[in-house]
């Protein structure tokens, strides 16, 4: 079991989000991940691409937490003409905790929540809170 794919929805700063993520185990505990993120909002619709590096201490619980450390760039693409603010691209980093928890050998439910940080090109950085659950598979 070294490649792992989930697909998870949840809210990213009280917007629905739905994140497709495949990942690469090195070891049973460390693992990296490679996600993309579609945050849709009534003005404007948001496209996040993310790398992380997620630490699992107690991988053969069948209830296990995780955490996780990661960068990102972040796409915002407005959708109104009537709108002040311009398209832009930023980067970002996050930190989460999350949980997984084994339904068979192969297949899991997934939960994380995740603090990011977008560094904005104005000089006031964002900070965002997202949940999100959904299930991954191995292979």
């Amino acid at each position: 079991m070294l490649f792992r794919s989930s697909m998870i929805g949840g809210n990213f700063s009280g917007l629905p989000v739905m994140t497709f993520s495949s990942g690469y185990y090195f070891t049973k505990n460390l693992s990296t991940e490679l996600s993309l993120s579609q945050i849709v909002g009534n003005f404007s619709s948001q496209r996040l691409i993310g790398l992380n590096l997620l630490q699992q201490p107690f991988p053969d619980w069948k209830i296990s937490p995780y955490f996780s450390l990661g960068t990102g760039v972040i796409s915002r693409t407005v959708k109104s003409t009537l709108s002040q603010i311009k398209d832009r691209t930023d980067y970002l980093a996050n930190v989460s905790v999350g949980i997984k928890m084994y339904l068979t050998r192969r297949f899991i439910l997934r939960a994380d929540l995740k603090k990011h940080i977008i560094f904005q090109s104005r000089n006031k950085n964002e900070e965002v809170t997202s949940w999100q659950v959904g299930f991954a598979f191995f292979f």
